[in-house]
């Protein structure tokens, strides 16, 4: 039986500690893609009077929604993982990164997706470059 304390123990959570690190991480810069290509594509809109440039900008933003859930799926296996080794060293094999096993939590791409953060961050991207397509339609 492992310690829950021994170094290997500590060591292995703070290698997976440091993935789930990476994967909020880049959550964030998705973020900060997303609503800076929206905005300069929606704005290019405006300026420009041509809507095609504001539905346009419905796809970057989905595509970065896809991608957001992406690595918050992922740091959610990762953190399931984490309290696996955290639990019950001996379940899991030392310094292992394995994630293909499913997490008690039932997390999923799917979850990740419709999850509140995500529509929170994406869907009012999605609604406005939309909302500006529609607006400079109806203004021509």
């Amino acid at each position: 039986m492992t310690d829950k304390h021994s170094p290997n123990v500590v060591r292995h959570l703070e290698m997976i500690q440091d993935v789930i690190l990476r994967m909020a991480s880049n959550s964030f810069a998705i973020k900060r893609w997303s609503i800076s290509t929206t905005a300069a594509l929606v704005g290019a809109a405006t300026v420009t009077g041509q809507p095609p440039i504001a539905f346009g900008a419905c796809a970057p933003a989905m595509l970065y929604w896809i991608l957001d859930a992406y690595y918050l799926s992922q740091e959610r296996w990762f953190r399931a993982l984490y309290d696996q080794v955290r639990l019950e060293p001996d379940a899991v094999e030392p310094f292992s990164m394995e994630t293909s096993w499913t997490p008690a939590s039932g997390e999923s791409f799917i979850v990740a997706f419709v999850s509140k953060t995500e529509w929170l961050s994406h869907a009012p991207l999605v609604v406005v470059a939309a909302a500006v397509g529609i607006v400079l339609v109806l203004g021509e």
